[in-house]
């Protein structure tokens, strides 16, 4: 028998056992998202749910109906692996970087891989099966793309794994020790997937190692390997799993570099009608050469690019009595790691894509447009990745579109509002843009669509208390606010001329407003849109 670091969940084969309270009478256990057992005893039998042990199981025990009070958690897994799918739900972080000359560590705990010249990979012409596999690239250099086990492997019999390459064979390896690798096959691999079998027969925890052979140093090559299973001796058994990541270690690590990032010194408590006051009746360009004075007053403080993502640890945190995350964006992962680690875990997403803002890639050191944080977002690497610096329009829309998600894209638009109000090079507009503009990185290209939906996405999906967090954060580090989530009714204003040329946005405007007031039309005031 186990027990969970807390010693109040047990495991024995598939038996669950954990402590009783005497205050609940109905025990609720949650596998993931499915409930699997409803008991008035303190002990359930898991075996039926055996298969979903090959990955990470979230185990909860709730003490009533509703989902609402958690009585116990933790997370359980086979002692060995089962299959190593290489995705980003086990861990694997996408990457569209291979040249890494120095190891780093995919996966998380406590099943990681150190992986030299390679990436898991997205890339849809080279996955191999799923969303995701692994890939090893060999360049003109003398180094050896490889990738080893950071964990030992108990009474392994044998593996199966599918893998394929455009060159060089692939040769896989195991230790006792994990410095002496032994045992060495060669697969001659083709461009298209096959099944490999590895014969292993030991008792003793090996490491294994899988090793590019490079063949040719001419040109970059790609070995891509998928869908790695174990079979072993004995039977595999259940396990508490500790430590999946070590949060403390990776807070430390860049914890010097977060202690230079303070908020700004006697910087005004923020007074709405202070802040604002400037804009008193005012329309068309007074309104927005006023409301650009105020985004850019002598307060706002651009921070480096460098430094940003610890104030994105900040603003974009949410943490409730249960649980704490970073709210990525687009996507709504949950984000575990909440501090910085250097781009494993999350991105930093220019929401106007960094290529559309008018100027050069933005550089660590760099405090400009391209490290506002008013316009950056923490986001899941894939999902970075698959939005590239596509323009915003609806689902499944044509051309080079990117829908933001429902829950987003009210986010997205206010955050399109607040760059276009701040930055006069900045162009909001109904024209797309193909992939692979000539135009990026350049002034003619400083330009994001759809305006039309982004004006319909802002009353669709309303300001919410996330946004408002974020937004005073931003205003302790960089001094300026977001005025659309401040004042919603500001679109209607800024914008007014657009509505006006656009009667199929605009009429939800007079819509929303008439039914706030319980006006007809000919009692709407002047400036149509708002009071």
């Amino acid at each position: 028998t186990i027990a969970n670091k807390d010693e109040t969940i047990f495991l024995k084969g598939y038996e669950l056992t954990w402590k009783p309270s005497v205050d609940i009478e109905t025990y609720y256990v949650y596998l993931n998202e499915e409930k699997v057992i409803e008991t008035k005893d303190t002990i359930a039998d898991i075996s039926q749910w055996k298969n979903l042990f090959k990955k990470t199981v979230e185990l909860r025990i709730f003490s009533d109906e509703n989902l609402e009070d958690i009585y116990l958690q933790d997370y359980i897994s086979y002692l060995n692996p089962v299959e190593i799918g290489f995705e980003l739900e086990e861990g694997f972080v996408p990457s569209t970087s291979y040249n890494n000359t120095t190891p780093k560590t995919i996966g998380k705990e406590p099943h990681q891989w150190s992986i030299l010249h390679g990436s898991p990979t997205d890339t849809k012409s080279v996955v191999i099966n799923g969303i995701a596999s692994l890939q090893m690239r060999t360049y003109e250099n003398t180094i050896i793309p490889q990738v080893e086990t950071l964990y030992t492997i108990n009474n392994l019999k044998k593996i199966t794994f599918k893998a394929k390459s455009d060159k060089n064979p692939l040769i896989l390896s195991y230790s006792l020790d994990g410095k002496n690798f032994i045992n060495e096959q060669k697969y001659q691999l083709t461009t298209s997937s096959t099944t490999y079998t590895y014969e292993i027969n030991q008792t003793k925890p090996v490491y294994l190692r899988f090793t590019v052979d490079k063949i040719d140093s001419s040109a970059t090559f790609q070995t891509t390997i998928d869908d790695i299973t174990f079979e072993y001796n004995a039977e595999n058994t259940l396990t508490f799993v500790e430590g999946r990541f070590d949060l403390e270690s990776i807070k430390n690590k860049n914890q010097s570099k977060r202690d230079k990032v303070t908020p700004i010194k006697d910087l005004p408590v923020f007074t709405d009608l202070e802040y604002y006051a400037s804009l008193n009746n005012l329309t068309g360009n007074e309104f927005k050469d006023a409301l650009r004075a105020i985004l850019n007053n002598a307060n706002k403080r651009l921070l480096a690019y460098g430094d940003v993502q610890y104030v994105l640890e900040q603003s974009d945190l949410v943490k409730t009595e249960k649980e704490s995350y970073l709210y990525s964006m687009y996507d709504s992962h949950k984000i575990e790691i909440i501090y910085w680690n250097e781009g494993g875990a999350w991105n930093k997403e220019h929401v106007w894509a960094n290529s559309r803002l008018g100027q050069d890639r933005v550089e660590s050191n760099e405090a400009s447009i391209a490290s506002d944080l008013h316009n950056l977002r923490a986001i899941v690497p894939s999902t970075n990745n698959s939005r590239d610096n596509r323009y915003f329009d609806e689902k499944d829309a044509p051309g080079w579109s990117y829908y933001p998600g429902d829950d987003h894209k009210g986010d997205t638009a206010r955050i399109l509002f607040y760059m276009v109000a701040a930055y006069p090079q900045l162009v909001l507009s109904d024209d797309p843009y193909i992939q692979g503009d000539p135009n990026n990185y350049q002034l003619a290209g400083a330009q994001m669509a759809m305006l039309k939906q982004l004006l319909k996405w802002h009353l669709e999906d309303p300001v919410d208390s996330f946004e408002q967090n974020r937004n005073n954060i931003i205003y302790q580090y960089q001094g300026n606010r977001n005025p659309f989530i401040d004042h919603p009714e500001y679109v209607s204003i800024y914008f007014k001329d657009y509505l006006d040329q656009h009667p199929e946005v605009g009429n939800l405007y007079l819509n929303l407003l008439m039914n706030q007031l319980n006006l007809s039309q000919a009692e709407l005031p002047n400036n149509r849109y708002t009071i």
